[in-house]
């Protein structure tokens, strides 16, 4: 059976004047995820960077975005 993409919608959001927060469920530290800004779609690494940052290794200045998990190929057995 066919795996569907399930896309996750996240953006930021003020918590204080100086400080956001992602809004939204975010990948997993250090997980390898298909995102999109809406225009472009690219693999990237999810990371924590210390002091409750976290964002994705090639790119560090979006304020929103959409992730899935890649998904794994069938298994298929063998007779």
């Amino acid at each position: 059976m066919e795996e569907l993409i399930k896309w996750h919608y996240v953006t930021s959001r003020p918590l204080t004047e100086n400080v956001y927060i992602w809004d939204g469920t975010i990948p997993e530290d250090e997980e390898t995820v298909i995102v999109s800004d809406g225009e472009t779609v690219w693999v990237d690494m999810w990371m924590y960077y210390g002091d409750d940052d976290y964002n994705f290794e090639s790119v560090s200045d979006l304020k929103e975005f959409y992730w899935a998990s890649i998904p794994k190929p069938p298994i298929r057995e063998v007779e």
